[in-house]
Parts: structure tokens; C-alpha cells; sequence
């Protein structure tokens, strides 16, 4: 009977030590790729301080705000710049001014996870007269597309049964949220001999922007003048694509001036179809789409002596 005792406390003690199932467990959240939600958005930028038509006052501290919201699902960084404010009412405020920026998407416990606020240097505020001021505000930042695709990799593509190899079909399940997205994706399937094959993608996106936006290069979000000029009339996007936990580089997505749609080709040679993971034909993979934005927002505000 003791035995018995001692062996039914040894098993109580066991199943005390077992994983947690508390209402206080973190719930995992899906990574993009390849878990992607559609959407056009990518940031919710708003100037809180100074609000439209909001009221300062002289001999009182101004400390101009701008809150960053992340609405898509990718993390970013960027810059945001203000300038117009008169630097004698403004002493340490005139002139551009310029402020970096991040948001995560993964880290639950950081103070950017999916928002930030940007908070620019205190000033004083001396004027004799009441008058109306614009502060103007540009932020620059990166952002990035996934378009995830479903492959279908075979040396005889009129043959194949196992998969669709149609050189028309639409290869593309999603597009992340953003304001660049893809919105199709078809292969091409060149026999190289034997088992193996080289693979042309052919990818088409489209980019949707407010009147207040623009596209540019990734490489140019770092400008800190206030006065961005891109003299080239060709935006070029980087593009790869990631096929077999591999990364391919591909040529440049671009984008005429005044266009919203592009569309490129991107090579992946010598594929030995013998490599595939378990021998399956249809391979899922993603391209990757890295781009810049840039908004211009303005507010006006009185200024009181």
C-alpha cells in the first residue's frame, strides 16, 4: 500500500512540472512570408503636435510630434523631417530638421512594436505679434512586398499531371500588405538536359500611392534634406526571389515616372529537379520586392504673443 502511495505522489509531482497553459501564455503571431495578409497600406502617419488650427503661445515650450502607426505587417525605419518654421519665433527649430525612425513587427515587448512616436527637439517660442505658421513634415522610409508563389518545377511541362506547369497561369496565392504589390507571377520552364532545367519567373506589381506620396529607392530614404529631387525618371525596386531556402538576385522591378504598374523577369539556372525536397514538383517560394516611400503632410497652427 506505501508503494502504492509513493508511486501515485511521484506521478502528481511529474504532471505539476508540465508546460504551462495559463490565460497569460503570449500567442504566437504568424511570420510574412510566407504567412502574408493582403492590403495597400503600409504606415499611418500623423502630425499630434502642433494639431490643425491648435493654438501656442509665446514663452511656452513647442516640441512638435508625429506619430508612426505600422497597418501593414512588415517592420521598417526611415527618417522623418520638419522645416518652414520661422527661426526667430522658432530659435532652435528653423531650418530642416531631421529625426530617424523604427518600427518592429516581431518584437512584442519593444516600444516600437508596430507604432513609434518621433519627438523633435523642445524650442521656445518668442513672438510679440499673433500670426499663422506651417510646419511641414516629410517622412522617408523603406518597406518591402512578398509576392508568395506556388511552383510547378518539371523537365516536360505538357506532360505533367502532378502539377500545373501552364506558362499562362497565375503562379501568385498572395501579395503582403503594402502599397507596392504583386499581382502576378508566371514561369517559364527551359529543359537544360536530364534532370535539369533553368526557370524564368515573369512578375507583374502595381503600386497604389496617395497624392502626397511617392516612390523611390530604397537606397535614397536616408536623404536628409527636406527637398528630395530624384532626376532619374526610372525608379528602380531590388528584387530576388527565395526558392528552395535559397536567395536569388534578380535585376531591378522598375517603374516609369508616372506609371503605377512594372513588370520584369527574373532567371533561376540549372535547377537539378533530383534536389527538389521530397521530390515534390510543386516547390513554394516568395519574390521579394525591397522599395522607399516618401509623404509630405503639412498643419497650420497660431502663433500667440
Amino acid at each position: 500500500m506505501k508503494k502504492v502511495l509513493i508511486l501515485m505522489l511521484i506521478v502528481i509531482l511529474i504532471s505539476g512540472c508540465g508546460p504551462s497553459t495559463s490565460s497569460d501564455e503570449e500567442t504566437l503571431i504568424g511570420t510574412c512570408p510566407p504567412d502574408c495578409n493582403s492590403g495597400n497600406k503600409a504606415l499611418d502617419i500623423s502630425i499630434t503636435y502642433p494639431g490643425e488650427d491648435a493654438n501656442v503661445y509665446s514663452r511656452y515650450p513647442f516640441v512638435p510630434q508625429i506619430n508612426i502607426y505600422d497597418v501593414g505587417e512588415i517592420g521598417t525605419d526611415g527618417i522623418v523631417l520638419i522645416s518652414g518654421l520661422d527661426e526667430e519665433v522658432f530659435s532652435s527649430l528653423g531650418g530642416c530638421h531631421a529625426l530617424d525612425f523604427y518600427i518592429t513587427q516581431e518584437d512584442t515587448h519593444s516600444d516600437n512594436f508596430k507604432e513609434t512616436k518621433v519627438e523633435f527637439t523642445q524650442s521656445s517660442v518668442n513672438t510679440e505679434e499673433n500670426y499663422e505658421e506651417f510646419l511641414s513634415v516629410v517622412t522617408r522610409y523603406g518597406y518591402t512586398n512578398y509576392g508568395i508563389m506556388d511552383l510547378c518545377l518539371t523537365d516536360d511541362p505538357a506532360a505533367e499531371t502532378e502539377c500545373n506547369a501552364d506558362s499562362k497561369k497565375n503562379k501568385l496565392s498572395k501579395s503582403s500588405a503594402g502599397p507596392l504589390q504583386v499581382n502576378k507571377i508566371t514561369q517559364e520552364i527551359i529543359p537544360v538536359g536530364g534532370d535539369t532545367i533553368s526557370l524564368v519567373l515573369n512578375i507583374e506589381a502595381d503600386v497604389s500611392l496617395s497624392d502626397n506620396q511617392q516612390l523611390m529607392p530604397i537606397e535614397d530614404i536616408t536623404e536628409t534634406s527636406c527637398l528630395y529631387i530624384n532626376d532619374d525618371l526610372t525608379i528602380k525596386i531590388n528584387a530576388d526571389v527565395i526558392l528552395f531556402g535559397e536567395r536569388f538576385y534578380c535585376d531591378y522591378l522598375e517603374f516609369e515616372y508616372g506609371e503605377n504598374s512594372a513588370e520584369m523577369q527574373c532567371s533561376i539556372e540549372n535547377i537539378d529537379l533530383r534536389s527538389l525536397v521530397g521530390g515534390h514538383k510543386e516547390q513554394s517560394g516568395w519574390v521579394e520586392l525591397k522599395y522607399g516611400i516618401e509623404e509630405k503632410q503639412s498643419v497650420k497652427f497660431n502663433v500667440n504673443a
